[in-house]
């Protein structure tokens, strides 16, 4: 015995899915972000001592006033810093902590999530 099954709503599914596709499809690949959309004041407050970068760059004992300025920071003193005043163990791991927020918020939203 066969019984007939209507379904509906299945367009609408189906253009969700193409939506998120296309989503999918803009997330891929490598992205170019600026430093301060990565460190945006949300992440600064939930991760560090300050509410924005400029004023951890503000407190430290450098004085960054250009790209050049902060590029010239070296390396092992500013892990330091970033150890002393934020919850992460090196700038690395800080600058990749962002860009996963930064991936999932992207995402929520190329994805309609």
């Amino acid at each position: 015995m066969r019984i007939k099954v209507k379904t509906s709503g299945l367009d609408s599914l189906q253009r969700r899915l193409r939506t998120m596709e296309a989503g999918a499809r803009r997330l891929h690949g490598r992205h170019e972000v600026r430093l301060s959309e990565l460190l945006h004041p949300g992440f600064m407050r939930r991760h560090t001592q300050f509410g924005t970068l400029e004023e951890m760059l503000d407190e430290s004992e450098w004085t960054v006033e250009s790209a050049e300025d902060f590029e010239a920071i070296p390396d092992g003193p500013w892990d330091t810093y970033v150890r002393q005043t934020t919850r992460f163990h090196s700038w690395r791991e800080m600058q990749e902590s962002a860009g996963r927020e930064w991936m999932m918020q992207k995402a929520k939203t190329e994805l309609g999530l």
